[in-house]
């Protein structure tokens, strides 16, 4: 009996591990919603309740905030006083597959190439002094910037993994305007309108939300679940 249970448990185990062996692991990887150096907003006090975000329907991790952590991302603001955020560098997309070099350029970076969907090779560095989470491999979306001169290429900004490219969404919307779609910190291209609508494709983020933006208006929101994309109502 006990030898027919290992071999069961032995059987699943492999399946398992042959279904997620292309699967991306890990989770967001996202450094903290930026804030200024300007002297009122140094130890601000957070307090326990929460407001409604001034740039979107969402809401802020504390009454002391004017605008949310994802719009402090997405617009480059400060979290605490809502002043725009310089940004030190250009800013650049990446989606594609992503691994791990064993050996490492520099000391203290660690060095990832992806293979981006464009075609061609792109080396990305992630910082450990930079407390943004886990390690992803796989399919991921990264925001990342220019190193500014220490020798790396890029320096990773926001990471997210992604599901399979086939499960990236095609959606229209209704609009006069440019649109965008945004997950976290990392804002797709600008789609400009035809005839009054915009068609545009929603990376498949596996643990968050994908909004998409007129400027800083939300149109419609979406999540990804297990290759399910549900459409949430506005406001929420």
């Amino acid at each position: 009996m006990n030898r027919v249970l290992c071999v069961v448990v032995a059987a699943a185990v492999a399946a398992a591990w042959a279904g997620a062996e292309d699967e991306p692991e890990g989770k967001p990887m996202r450094e903290p919603a930026p804030v200024c150096t300007c002297g009122g907003c140094r130890g601000m006090a957070e307090t326990t309740d929460t407001r409604q975000c001034e740039r979107c329907d969402g809401w802020t991790s504390t009454g002391a905030h004017p605008i949310c952590s994802a719009c402090a991302h997405a617009l480059d603001l400060c979290q605490h006083c809502g002043k725009t955020l310089p940004v030190t560098g250009p800013m650049m997309i990446l989606r594609g597959r992503i691994s791990l070099v064993d050996k490492q350029p520099e000391k203290d970076l660690r060095y990832y190439v992806i293979e981006t969907e464009g075609g061609g090779n792109q080396g990305v560095y992630l910082d450990p002094n930079r407390p943004i989470g886990c390690e992803a491999s796989g399919r991921v979306l990264v925001r990342a910037m220019d190193d500014g001169g220490k020798g790396a290429r890029v320096l990773v900004r926001e990471m997210f993994a992604l599901g399979p490219l086939g499960d990236d969404k095609e959606v229209k919307v209704k609009s006069d305007v440019e649109v965008c779609w945004r997950a976290g910190g990392i804002v797709g291209p600008a789609i400009a309108p035809k005839d009054g609508e915009c068609a545009l494709t929603l990376p498949a983020v596996k643990i968050g939300k994908i909004y998409v933006m007129a400027g800083r208006k939300i149109l419609k929101t979406y999540v990804y679940d297990l290759g399910t994309w549900t459409e949430e109502a506005s406001g929420k």
